[in-house]
């Protein structure tokens, strides 16, 4: 799920998927990220790739803040609030999104938190995988860039990659064709290069 939704300082957005609400705190174009504050008081942060995948959309401010105050005695508002306990607001709020499935590799089955929803994904390289990681070499040299703007780069006789710059983001597309037929595709990519050792990674392994 990619956001539709672009951030706002002091908009509140809610999860679809799970409903915690945030409020966007500011937004560092310098350091790509977006610093939130969550209905329970905690302080956290999404990078801009991270945001487009969550799956939120704007909502109104919450009219109850006794998450973000802590309060969970009777008659702390004024009103007897009894529902929440002041402990089950001590744990830290956790980022994550829906987990879909993936058509691009093996793992069907994810595992999956106390919601059944999934965790965030992140690439972990170890072991073998830092070394499959060390030895994918990019020749920049070797990608060329048509005059619709795309770079294309060829990776055999059969296979080739098209590099795409999306210039609102700043963030790199890459597609892998097999005789003309689209074969895998990947998005938010920091740089050129970056995009690039991802096609060779997957090039490589198939």
């Amino acid at each position: 799920m990619t956001s539709e939704y672009e951030p706002m300082v002091d908009q509140w957005y809610w999860h679809h998927d799970k409903g915690p609400s945030f409020c966007v705190t500011s937004i560092d174009d310098e350091e790509r990220v977006i610093e939130v504050q969550h209905f329970n008081g905690d302080i956290g942060e999404f990078t801009f790739m991270e945001w487009r995948q969550l799956d939120v959309e704007p909502g109104e401010e919450p009219e109850n803040w006794a998450g973000a105050l802590d309060i969970g005695e009777d008659d702390d508002l004024g009103t007897e609030i009894t529902d929440t306990a002041r402990a089950d607001w001590d744990e830290p709020a956790g980022d994550y999104h829906k987990d879909t499935e993936r058509e691009d590799g093996p793992d069907k089955n994810p595992p999956q938190d106390d919601y059944g929803e999934g965790y965030m994904e992140e690439k972990q390289l170890g072991g073998d995988d830092v070394a499959v990681a060390e030895a994918v070499v990019v020749d920049l040299a070797s990608i060329t860039k048509r005059p619709d703007g795309v770079y294309e780069e060829t990776l055999s006789d059969n296979w080739y990659a098209e590099y795409k710059e999306d210039e609102e983001y700043g963030l790199w597309t890459v597609d892998l064709y097999k005789h003309d037929v689209p074969e895998w595709h990947d998005v938010d990519f920091e740089s050129l290069e970056e995009a690039a050792r991802a096609a060779h990674d997957y090039y490589n392994n198939v």
